[in-house]
């Protein structure tokens, strides 16, 4: 029966969209279709498993309980459990979906192709493979740092980000940190790109505004009775290094396409990539790439979370729908369309063996 629901919904979701964006299809190539055409099949296959893998249980920070919040109200466990796993869905997909929108998906079918792929790419690569399946704190982390990204990007006509897009973006910094240490990388990432962006001044801004907020966070959390910890690296990355490299080795091998791609068409669209949405989930992922293995050589409930790999992963997907925009050069635009859509078919066709075995199996909601 969940299956039908989930055929019916998706087909349903499709027909509607077809109709929605029927006003473009005067201007839609050959790649275009075919990602309205992929976009069902990654919509059936990430509800496929995220509706049929069980969700682990695992340990939780201060901060994820106020994430959970909401689940610990309901008084079956099981139930529980079942809202637990769709917020942590929700923290992942929603803001996946909207730094798509937000961070420059300009074709329609691109800003939920992209975020369906990142959010299939979690339970195909193995370094992400936990965000996905496992509600402990790594989820709102990685989703509250995502949040921080987006805030800030500002498109070049839209000037420099100003006290409102830095209050939240240190909020959901302070937040991502707070929930799992593995984040504390990500300010200078943030503070890089700002410098780098628009200035030294906005940059001291941004510190300063996280230092105020950060915090007064801190201090709230404590107040009500949080409890904090030092996080338990290890500095023997040999091994964790190996395994990154062996579950993530894909994107970082087309991550250096994807920035050429983009480096050629913000010079043709007067702008610059250091100014580039993409640029900051980019950042976010390399400057997390040392805590990443740090946190994974220590074990623990997220051993196998690579928080630098999420990032890269929705950075690599906003560099070619930034790409695959309208402008100049329309023929290296739809070398990027193409290769985000035979990605997509690539990455399905490794995710087959997957989604085949969750169509056989139970709800794990129903169970």
């Amino acid at each position: 029966m969940a299956n039908g629901i989930i055929v019916g919904a998706v087909a349903t979701l499709s027909l509607g969209l077809a109709w929605a964006w029927r006003r473009h299809y005067s201007t839609w190539k050959i790649e275009d279709f075919l990602a309205a055409a992929i976009f069902p099949l990654a919509l059936t296959s990430a509800l496929l498993l995220f509706l049929k893998t069980p969700f682990r249980g695992g340990g939780s920070e201060v901060p994820s309980v106020f994430a959970y919040a909401p689940s610990r109200l309901l008084h079956s466990p099981k139930a529980s459990i079942v809202a637990a796993g769709f917020m942590a869905g929700a923290f992942l997909f929603a803001t996946l979906f909207w730094a798509h929108r937000r961070l420059g998906a300009y074709r329609p079918p691109y800003a939920l192709l992209g975020a369906l792929l990142c959010y299939l790419a979690l339970f195909t690569l193995g370094g992400t493979a936990t965000l996905a399946t496992t509600i402990h704190a790594h989820a709102p982390a990685a989703g509250f740092g995502l949040m921080a990204c987006a805030v800030l990007f500002r498109r070049g006509e839209e000037g420099p980000p100003q006290a409102f897009a830095l209050l939240f973006s240190t909020l959901f910094t302070s937040l991502s940190i707070l929930s799992a240490p593995v984040a504390a990388a990500l300010p200078v990432a943030l503070a890089a790109h700002l410098w780098l962006a628009w200035g030294r001044n906005i940059s001291i801004r941004y510190l300063l505004f996280l230092l105020g907020v950060g915090g007064a966070l801190t201090a709230a959390l404590f107040l009500l009775g949080g409890t904090f910890s030092r996080p338990a690296w290890k500095m023997d990355l040999a091994e964790p290094a190996r395994t990154f490299l062996l579950q993530g080795w894909q994107v970082l091998v087309l991550i250096p396409f994807a920035v050429a791609f983009r480096m050629r068409h913000t010079d043709q669209e007067d702008s610059r990539l250091r100014r580039d949405a993409a640029t900051l989930p980019l950042l976010a992922g390399l400057s997390l790439i040392p805590t990443s293995l740090m946190d994974a050589a220590a074990g623990g409930p997220g051993a196998t979370c690579f928080h630098a790999l999420f990032y890269l992963v929705a950075a690599l997907s906003l560099l070619l729908t930034s790409s695959g925009g309208t402008g100049a050069d329309e023929m290296s635009r739809r070398w990027a369309r193409g290769l985000l859509v035979g990605l997509a078919g690539g990455l399905l066709f490794f995710a087959f063996a997957q989604v085949r075995e969750a169509w056989k199996t139970a709800a794990w909601l129903v169970d």
